[in-house]
């Protein structure tokens, strides 16, 4: 449960209970615990340190599909491998919380049946503050661990609804002059105090993020952070490995679409070098297969951990974004390369699956959100003259088509039960269907008028809300300024508040990871939220060819001049998260 983290202990205990495994299931932990143990009647207890914190999560399994035991430990897996992530760099934090952007705090919305044994007013929720960066505004003005804000510039923090988006609006006020924040908690002795909290002054926010100098600080602080988590490979990693090659493929892509919608190139921006690693990253590695596949998963609950349609879509829009703006002979060979794979992977029905090779280990198949990212890819890649036949595209259009109710919402699959309207699926598949040119499409006016009656639910996306509402960002632009600046004014609290100290983007919790325990933001870490989310603000800022508007053929030629030295852009001093 929510409840902050008021008993302090030198532990914290996660307990998994698998509802299907009779027996003392076996667990591999490919990750240093300071204790790991198996107990019996299908429970694994881990305990691991987390900073004086004790967190016990309680996770209750019901698998579905064919092969429900293999299910259950394949889903066991998923929600192990998240444990790792604590004390990664701008990464995770003690449990699935948000941050408070600029205070360097991060927690829990409490209500007030929660609040009320720890000192809070009657009928009085509040903010459950559970981790504190010593090194950033809110420690320094007094802010600390187990302390509850009850209220805001007297405004009343109910606990009720997104508690920590309410407490950014008056942050975002605050900085507007660089004023001050006065917050009324409760501290772990049940009594009240007012914390005063000197905040940075960054101006009022623009109607959109090109209009708005606070936008452009928080997108220049994440742009140095993402530099600075850059291996020296040009890949991007997680804490627990989660997703393996597959993932880091799809990070590093993502990264060099950030560094290039801030106007870098191989060859010029404070930036090139970065540029630089991520496309020779992405040329080498994409399409390798990693052994046991995965992150090294592979065969886990005997299923098909294949993931590789992943990285074979976001490569191709990061090389084709790229072939637009930096002349080398072998971006397009790999972009052709990548696409004809692509379409030899795609299923008999029209989609794509995680990977090729049959149902996964929770026995399914083909996913909506997949094909998106591949016609995605392949839509960039017929912008530069690639030949892709018709054939494909038309059943995959068809596919999309069938996840749908009829209402224009595009679903999760067309298995019985996911056929359903979904605000960001949809908006994944306009924005494919503009790359490809196929707004034509008969099916396109009904998804468009679908999406925006629903894009303020984006970030109740299944297993990763960034995703979602960067595919909302993207679906808004194609469509046009006006619903850009709505997607803007609905999620740019989002975005604020996920700031972090050292100029990261972190997870929030959504309702299904409060539910389930897990995400796939919290278990990718800051490696995957933070370009998301950059990228999706970094849209309007006029260096993308391909990735917005009509893109005109390009590419090909001699490559470009030797790569000058490194010249990053000043780093500011911050605290890290934990």
């Amino acid at each position: 449960g929510p409840a902050p983290p008021r008993g302090l202990t030198a532990e914290a205990g996660f307990r998994l209970r698998l509802a299907s495994v009779g027996k003392r299931p076996k667990v591999a932990f490919p990750f240093p615990l300071a204790r790991a143990a198996a107990t019996m009647r299908g429970a694994v207890v881990v305990n691991y340190p987390v900073g004086g914190l004790r967190m016990v999560a309680r996770y209750s399994l019901t698998p579905w599909g064919r092969a429900a035991r293999r299910g259950a430990l394949a889903a066991a897996a998923l929600l192990v491998v998240n444990l790792s992530a604590y004390g990664q760099k701008g990464g995770n934090r003690e449990d699935d919380t948000s941050p408070l952007g600029g205070l360097g705090v991060a927690g829990r919305n409490m209500s007030a049946a929660e609040a009320a044994p720890y000192g809070a007013p009657a009928g009085q929720g509040g903010f459950g503050v559970w981790a504190v960066n010593e090194k950033d505004l809110g420690a320094a003005s007094g802010l600390r661990r187990g302390d509850i804000i009850v209220a805001v510039n007297k405004q009343p923090v109910s606990g009720v609804g997104d508690g920590a988006l309410a407490i950014e609006a008056e942050i975002e006020k605050a900085e507007e002059s660089g004023g001050v924040l006065e917050c009324q908690v409760i501290d772990t002795d049940k009594k009240s105090r007012a914390v005063k909290v000197k905040t940075a002054k960054l101006g009022k926010m623009g109607a959109t993020p090109k209009e708005c100098a606070k936008t452009k600080a928080v997108i220049a602080r994440g742009l140095s952070w993402l530099a600075d988590a850059q291996q020296s490979d040009g890949s991007y990693r997680n804490a627990t490995n989660l997703g393996g090659n597959d993932a880091r493929v799809v990070m590093s892509s993502l990264a060099g679409l950030c560094f290039i919608g801030a106007g870098n190139t191989p060859t010029r921006g404070p930036y090139a070098q970065n540029v630089q690693k991520c496309m020779e990253y992405v040329l080498k590695t994409v399409g390798q297969k990693e052994a046991g596949g995965f992150g090294g998963m592979g065969g886990m609950g005997g299923g098909n951990w294949n993931q590789e349609n992943w990285q074979l879509a976001y490569a191709p829009i990061f090389l084709s974004e790229l072939a637009h703006h930096h002349q080398d002979t072998r971006l397009l060979g790999k972009v052709k390369e990548i696409i004809d794979k692509l379409i030899a992977n795609q299923e008999a029905s029209g989609g794509w699956a995680h990977g090729p090779g049959g149902p996964n280990a929770l026995g399914y198949v083909e996913l909506e959100i997949v094909s998106n990212w591949a016609l995605s890819g392949i839509g960039m890649a017929k912008a530069h003259g690639i030949k892709v036949p018709d054939a494909p595209l038309g059943k995959a259009l068809d596919w999309i088509e069938a996840t749908s109710p009829g209402d224009g919402g595009v679903g999760y699959s067309t298995r019985p039960g996911q056929v359903f309207g979904d605000p960001g699926r949809t908006a994944g598949a306009i924005f494919a269907i503009t790359r490809l040119d196929g707004e034509s499409w008969g099916f396109f006016p009904k998804m468009k008028t679908y999406y925006s009656k629903n894009y303020k639910d984006l970030a109740e996306g299944h297993v990763s809300p960034v995703m979602h509402v960067l595919q909302g960002a993207l679906a808004s632009h194609a469509m046009g300024a006006a619903e850009y600046k709505k997607w803007w004014d609905a999620y740019r609290g989002y975005i604020m508040v996920s700031r972090w100290s050292d100029g990261s983007l972190l997870s929030r919790p959504s309702k299904e990871s409060l539910q389930m325990g897990r995400a796939t933001d919290l278990d990718m870490g800051a490696c995957w939220t933070t370009p998301n989310l950059l990228l999706a603000m970094l849209l309007d800022a006029g260096n993308f060819k391909g990735l917005v508007g009509k893109p005109k053929k390009a590419g090909g030629g001699k490559p470009d001049a030797p790569v000058a030295p490194e010249k990053k852009a000043p780093q500011v001093t911050q605290g890290k998260r934990g």
